[in-house]
Formats: C-alpha cells, structure tokens, sequence
C-alpha cells in the first residue's frame, strides 16, 4: 500500500515536473519570440530614424540653396540698383551740361543782340 501511494506520488511528481518543463519550455519560446520581435522593431525603428535623418539633410541643403540663391538674388539686384543709379546720375550730370551750355548760348546771344542794337 505504501508502495503504491509512493509510487503514485512519484507519477505526480513526474507529471508535474512535465507540465513545469512544458511551462518553461513555453515561457522560453515566447520570450524568443518577443526577443526577435523587439530586434525587428529596433531594425525598423533605425531604418526610419535613417530615412528622417536623410531627409533633414536634404531640408537643411535645401534651405543652404535656397538661402545661397536668395543671397545672389539680393546681390544681383543691388547691383542693378548701383547701375541704374549711376545711368540717372550721369543722365543729370549730361542735362546739367546741356542746360549750362543752352544758358551760354542765351547769354551769347544776348550779348551779340546788345552789340548789334549799339551799332
């Protein structure tokens, strides 16, 4: 009788050491699996951080173009400004001369009227 409950006792201990093992065994599995679930997540998570890193790169060399082009734009039109300036300046210093030499004419003119009403 004893050695039946002994030998009972020791089929549900190997029974329960079983099911502990499938346990474990389970358990190991899903830790695994969890394991190459997180690498994977990692793995996407870079190639994303990659691709925005990329992408900032491209924005900031965009913005570099665009403030470069701006940069000439502005130096460009500057200088239209400076050439239009001096072509009106040099247009007034050529009235000025006109307008000065029209005066010496008059003045001349005058001057050979005065002359001729003497005579």
């Amino acid at each position: 009788d004893t050695a039946r409950a002994k030998a009972a006792e020791v089929g549900h201990e190997r029974i329960r050491r079983g099911e502990l093992e499938k346990k474990v065994a389970l358990m190991q599995r899903e830790l695994e699996d969890t394991a190459r679930a997180k690498a994977e997540e990692v793995k996407h998570e870079r190639i994303r951080r990659g691709a925005l890193e990329e992408k900032v790169a491209l924005m900031q060399r965009k913005l570099k173009d665009t403030a470069r082009a701006k940069a000439k734009e502005a130096e460009e039109e500057k200088q239209r400004r400076e050439a239009l300036e001096a072509e009106r300046a040099e247009q007034r210093d050529k009235e000025a001369l006109l307008e000065q030499e029209l005066n010496q004419l008059r003045t001349e003119r005058q001057r050979q009227a005065a002359a001729h009403k003497l005579m």
